[in-house]
């Protein structure tokens, strides 16, 4: 059908303003897409696809089919080992991470004073005692009731006597000792004590198996009480006991003795360790 003048005027100009009205809706929308990426980009957060708009034949339509790949997601700080410590987990002059250790002044280490020895002593009770004879060599004799000290020809005899030491508090030294024996008479004879060589048994020692006395400490028979004092050295070092003798055997004639009292009676003998 023919057009006339007027009609084709207003034609013209609806089809001037569809013109202009197309580019600006499109342009409208790709400035919304554009928003939309640039905060998704400062989130960190960036969709797999994001919908693209395309003017084709005057017309927008949406299109997923992206020719570029891709955008690789951002890792977070929390998911990458490698996340660098945010500002506030730095440690500056202000603030530092009181979970690491700080080295502070070097102390010395403060050693104990030993403890002050108080000064004391012990005293203890013979746990074996007996005397072997030279004129029977191979006879024991760990039951008697006396201990007998004896000088004469081929029949001298001797006192066998062991403790068990004390123990002394930490920090004390030993002073020395005494060691204390009942004589039966009062025989006026000079007696010595040395501590025993060997170890021995109260049971079974002779005369053949006793140890041989050495130098030692003499104290007299004078009352019923007799002392004899020994070092600290000697003293710590008697842990074998102690052999008692007359200070000279081999005495001509009947010879003398003297009896002491041992453990299976009264005035059993004793021990004293000195401390301080």
């Amino acid at each position: 059908m023919p057009i006339d003048g007027t009609e084709r005027k207003e034609y013209l100009v609806r089809r001037e303003r569809t013109g202009l009205l197309l580019p600006g809706i499109v342009l409208t929308v790709l400035a919304c897409v554009g928003v939309i990426v640039l905060v998704a980009s400062a989130t960190g957060v960036l969709p797999d696809e994001i919908p693209v708009l395309r003017a084709a034949d005057g017309a927008a339509r949406r299109s997923t089919d992206v020719s570029a790949p891709p955008a690789t997601p951002r890792p977070s700080a929390a998911a990458s080992p490698t996340a660098s410590p945010s500002p506030s987990a730095t440690p500056s002059t202000r603030t530092r991470d009181r979970s690491r250790p700080v080295a502070g002044p070097t102390v010395a280490p403060t050693t104990a004073a030993p403890a002050a020895c108080k000064a004391g002593s012990a005293t203890v009770t013979a746990v074996a005692d007996t005397y072997v004879d030279q004129s029977q060599p191979a006879k024991n004799f760990g039951r008697e009731r006396t201990l007998v000290a004896r000088s004469r020809k081929d029949r001298n005899s001797r006192v066998l006597v062991r403790f068990a030491l004390p123990v002394v508090p930490k920090g004390c030294t030993v002073r020395g000792g005494t060691l204390t024996m009942t004589a039966r008479d009062a025989t006026g004879r000079k007696l010595v004590a040395a501590p025993a060589s060997r170890g021995w048994s109260e049971s079974s020692v002779t005369w053949s198996s006793a140890p041989a006395p050495g130098g030692g400490v003499s104290a007299t028979a004078s009352s019923a009480r007799v002392v004899w004092s020994f070092s600290a050295a000697t003293v710590t070092g008697a842990r074998n006991g102690f052999v008692v003798r007359d200070a000279a055997e081999d005495a001509k004639g009947s010879g003398v003795q003297t009896g002491f009292a041992s453990r299976d009676g009264s005035g059993a003998p004793t021990l004293t360790i000195r401390w301080s």
